[in-house]
């Protein structure tokens, strides 16, 4: 894969995430139910990955394979539902700057029990995240003082 491709595929990476995001911010602003407008989102996920595996040829079943995806689709979809739940009580800036943590765990695993060698742009990765954690701290400050106002 080319460093072109790579790019695009980010591009259209967060553009859809971005887009996603502005569904949690509809749903909740229209009045419906977010968790509904999640679990069409999740029928839909689950359409295209169905139909992409049988557009595949090789088709083979391998028991750890298997066992991951469905693990990882539990994971996304216990996920999802405790982000909507979590919207309830919280901004959606806050939420998602909260949720976008979770990447980290991964990274910081790796270095740890992989001993994988962190180049800079992870390090200036791990770095923004850090300071985005100080920042949604200060955030959720400012909300409760809000709240107890």
């Amino acid at each position: 894969m080319s460093a072109l491709q790579y790019y695009l595929y980010m591009i259209l990476c967060i553009f859809f995430d971005a887009v996603l995001a502005i569904t949690y911010k509809l749903s909740s602003r229209e009045r419906s139910s977010p968790q509904i407008v999640l679990g069409v989102a999740y029928c839909m996920a689950f359409a295209v990955a169905a139909g992409s595996f049988f557009m595949n040829v090789d088709r083979s079943f391998h028991a750890p394979v298997i066992l991951l995806g469905v693990g990882a689709g539990i994971m996304v979809c216990v996920a999802g539902f405790s982000f909507i739940m979590a919207l309830k009580f919280g901004k959606l800036s806050l939420g998602w700057t909260i949720r976008t943590f979770a990447i980290a765990i991964p990274i910081v695993a790796s270095i740890i029990f992989w001993q994988e060698k962190i180049n800079w742009k992870s390090s200036a990765g791990l770095c923004s995240l850090i300071i985005s954690i100080v920042l949604a701290g200060t955030e959720k400050e400012n909300v409760m003082k809000k709240e107890m106002d």
